[in-house]
């Protein structure tokens, strides 16, 4: 069993901003004690925020106290910078509120994102082993998708449809006549031809 001290929502962060560097090397603690010193890892991320470069830097610290080994992770909430107003879109929906009323319930900006092996080498060029031990971390875990182990339900279908010939018809199309509800059926079969990027 593996312990990341967590990110910016982790319990060290938590400790530290309820307590401060007590409350913080506190639960540090507790946790080496826990999940044993080889075990838990300071996670350090960079998200171009000035109260995560200070929690890393006392993070750095207290793991050369303790003897942890640092852990470059990311946290991403996106696939590219581009996406940050679909994270706005759907964090408002998440937390039921508007746009224009979300405030700081939104990302701080768009940093947040998958970032190759070169950008983390680069983000934590003064802390190189963090980012060995990451790649270090995962060859130990040997986690693969294949390991959630979750399967997508079975839906009741129509009869003497085959399930992908199913799913991949329109959902306005009308079962019996194939034509789109509002739509003649050759404006429609262009339509459900489009490829999307």
């Amino acid at each position: 069993m593996v312990c990341l001290t967590g990110g910016g929502r982790g319990p060290v962060a938590a400790a530290l901003a309820r307590s401060g560097a007590p409350a913080g090397r506190e639960c540090l603690d507790r946790l080496v004690g826990i999940y044993g010193r080889s075990n838990v890892f300071a996670e350090l991320q960079r998200h171009l925020s000035r109260p995560e470069e200070g929690r890393n830097e006392w993070l750095r610290g207290e793991a050369a106290r303790l003897r942890l080994a640092p852990l470059a992770t990311n946290e991403p909430k996106l696939i590219a910078r581009g996406d940050r107003p679909l994270l706005d879109v759907l964090t408002c929906i998440r937390e039921h509120t508007t746009l224009e009323a979300a405030g700081r319930l939104l990302a701080r900006n768009s940093e947040h994102f998958m970032k190759s092996g070169r950008v983390m080498e680069r983000l934590f060029a003064d802390c190189p082993e963090a980012v060995a031990n990451t790649g270090e971390l995962a060859l130990r875990l040997g986690f693969t998708l294949k390991d959630l182990g979750y399967r997508f339900p079975d839906y009741p279908l129509p009869a003497a449809r085959r399930r992908w010939a199913f799913y991949a018809s329109s959902p306005t199309q009308e079962p019996a006549t194939g034509t789109a509800r509002g739509r003649s059926p050759r404006r429609h079969a262009a339509r459900s031809s489009t490829r999307w990027p």
